[in-house]
């Protein structure tokens, strides 16, 4: 498919650059993630690669070179049988939050779930963030850049929670 055919499918990834008189004009994120249906929610990663949902999976596009390769399937155990999307990774990296819809372990149809960074560079096998948080279906996770409060959507209102729950989910995961 070519770059324009692209650029006019829905939900592609655009990005503006700040200068000294404002911000440049919008540009067109060539390759990586716009190869792939996107669907909602995106997240950037500490070294800049992409973290985008496709087709029920939650996928990675690595930056290298300042391009973005083509996604990768996260695989086990982020992805399952079940739809995950709306990805959030930890500005550091070390962990992922993500809506997965229709699991057996989920309290509504759409739960949070988190998974942390392994000491090889994999991922914990994904823990759900439990009823409190998941009494309703819970979508679009994003913590503030100071890491104290978690914001979603739930049931077609906003909430926010203090995240501090986080390094315990992160003690259990170990």
């Amino acid at each position: 498919m070519s770059p324009a055919n692209i650029q006019q499918r829905p939900e592609r990834i655009w990005f503006v650059t700040r200068t000294e008189t404002g911000w440049s004009e919008p540009e067109f994120v060539v390759g990586g993630p716009n190869t792939v249906d996107l669907h909602w929610q995106f997240s950037v990663g500490p070294d800049g690669s992409l973290y985008v949902p496709s087709r029920g999976d939650i996928y990675l596009s690595r930056l290298v070179e300042g391009r973005y390769l083509e996604p990768e399937n996260l695989g086990a155990p982020i992805n399952s049988d079940s739809d995950e999307a709306m990805p959030f990774i930890a500005p550091d990296g070390s962990y992922l939050l993500f809506t997965r819809f229709g699991h057996s372990e989920n309290h509504g149809f759409a739960d949070l779930w988190i998974s942390f960074r392994d000491e090889a560079g994999g991922w914990t096998e994904p823990l759900n963030l439990g009823e409190r948080i998941n009494s309703v279906a819970g979508i679009c996770p994003i913590v503030s850049p100071d890491g104290s409060a978690l914001f979603f959507n739930a049931g077609g209102d906003n909430y926010w929670v203090e995240a501090g729950f986080i390094e315990e989910l992160r003690a259990a995961a170990r």
